[in-house]
Order: structure tokens, then C-alpha cells, then sequence
């Protein structure tokens, strides 16, 4: 998950207001898991610009910028968050939910016994950003929609086409017709009809009485269609 943490406001945000959608002053950030990089950041403004949400905290002088495509979730809500805090209940704020932990997230169940493997397992983060106005809430959501639209995540569907087609190019049974091919199968005589199957001979049939009845039906509205125009009489 792109998350940049940051030691200064980007300059792209503090000299160019075209960048920047919407903002609004924050009194304060939470994470659930918790993460003592949040924790540390307190009061500060968070800014909707059209490639990235950036939040930096002008007191500590630090703050963080996420992609859009990482932010699988955006809501306004009002509910308590994970983590129990008791000053959150039923306060209006900015829901996010990330696809990957926030750096510095402490995992639940860390204490316990577990596999190196098992803790480097990736643990969705939500992020929750109370502002000091709950008026700007709406303004900052649709803000968010309008940026995450023109930031859509990669499309991975014409890959996946390409190796499930290079799986089927490699497919041992295709293979292995084509090299048991025998070109001595065609018909190339009438005396090899003799050497048909029944089953073959079912198929032939079959096959001609299609083209006789495409013949039919198709013969005079195709008649002339490839036929040789007209000299010019001069």
C-alpha cells in the first residue's frame, strides 16, 4: 500500500491551489489497529487534492499521504471505532478503511505466539478523522468520490487474459494433438470415402446438408454481390 509519510507539506499543496479539491481542519486522527505513528500526529488539516489524501499535522511538523486506490472504503459515519476510544463515541468523522496496515500499526494478537509469517500478514487499517467542524463532513466526502474516480485502481484483466491464454498455448493435450497430427486423415479423393466410419459418414452428412440449406437461402441475396462492375459506355 503507497503510504508516504511525510517530514513537510508538499509544495504542490501550499503554492498551487488547483491541486487541492477540498480542505478541512482536523482536532484529531485515530487508527484501529492503533499506531503510534497516528497517535503522534494530533491536531492538524486534511487535504483532498486530485492525485492523493494528504493529512499533515502543522504542530509535529509530520503527516502522511495515501493513493486513492489504496482507500478500499470512504464514508461519513458516527459510529465508535475499534479501538474502544471513549471520546468517539457517536462524534461525527471521515471513515477510511485502507487495504494494508498503517505503518506503525500494532496488531492485535502480537503478543501471543505466532509465526513470523502470520505477523507480516497484512491487516486492513481504518483511519478516522474527526474535524472541528462536522459541517465540512459532506464537502469531504464528495470530495474524496470526485478524486477517487479520476484515480482509478490498475486493471489487471487484460494480464490475466494473456496468461491464462499462454497457459492454454502450453496445455500438454494440445500438444500432444498437434503432434499426432496426420495429414493422410483429409479427404482428398473420392475413393478415400470408402474408408469413412460410420461416425464420419454421420458427419458428413451433417456437414453438407448445412451448406446445401446455407446455399438456399443465401444463394440469391448473394448472387451478383462480387460480380464485376459495369464498364463506362462512352
Amino acid at each position: 500500500m503507497p503510504v508516504i509519510q511525510l517530514r513537510s507539506l508538499p509544495a504542490d499543496i501550499a503554492r498551487t491551489a488547483g491541486t487541492v479539491r477540498f480542505t478541512a481542519d482536523v482536532a484529531r486522527i485515530a487508527c484501529a489497529p492503533p499506531s503510534a505513528v497516528v497517535a503522534a500526529y494530533g491536531a492538524g488539516a486534511v487535504y483532498v487534492c486530485v492525485d492523493r489524501l494528504v493529512y499533515y499535522s502543522h504542530a509535529c511538523g509530520r503527516g502522511f499521504a495515501l493513493d486513492y486506490p489504496s482507500i478500499a472504503i470512504h464514508a461519513v459515519a458516527s459510529s465508535r471505532h475499534a479501538d474502544g476510544d471513549a471520546h468517539s463515541e457517536s462524534e461525527p468523522h471521515l471513515y477510511c478503511q485502507l487495504d494494508a496496515p498503517f505503518p506503525g500499526t500494532r496488531t492485535r494478537g502480537a503478543e501471543s505466539d505466532q509465526s513470523e509469517d502470520d505477523d507480516d500478514d497484512e491487516v486492513p487499517t481504518e483511519l478516522f478523522f474527526y474535524p472541528l467542524d462536522d459541517a465540512v463532513l459532506d464537502g469531504l466526502f464528495k470530495a474524496m468520490s470526485e478524486c477517487s474516480e479520476l484515480n482509478p485502481a490498475p486493471d489487471d484483466s487484460s494480464a490475466s487474459e494473456e496468461e491464462e491464454e499462454e497457459a492454454s498455448d502450453s496445455d500438454p493435450a494440445i500438444l500432444g494433438r498437434i503432434a499426432s497430427f496426420d495429414p493422410s486423415a483429409f479427404i482428398t479423393s473420392p475413393d478415400h470415402l470408402a474408408r469413412l466410419t460410420p461416425e464420419g459418414r454421420a458427419v458428413l452428412a451433417h456437414l453438407e446438408s448445412v451448406i446445401s440449406a446455407s446455399s438456399e437461402t443465401g444463394g440469391d441475396a448473394e448472387h451478383g454481390r462480387f460480380d464485376d462492375a459495369p464498364e463506362d459506355a462512352h
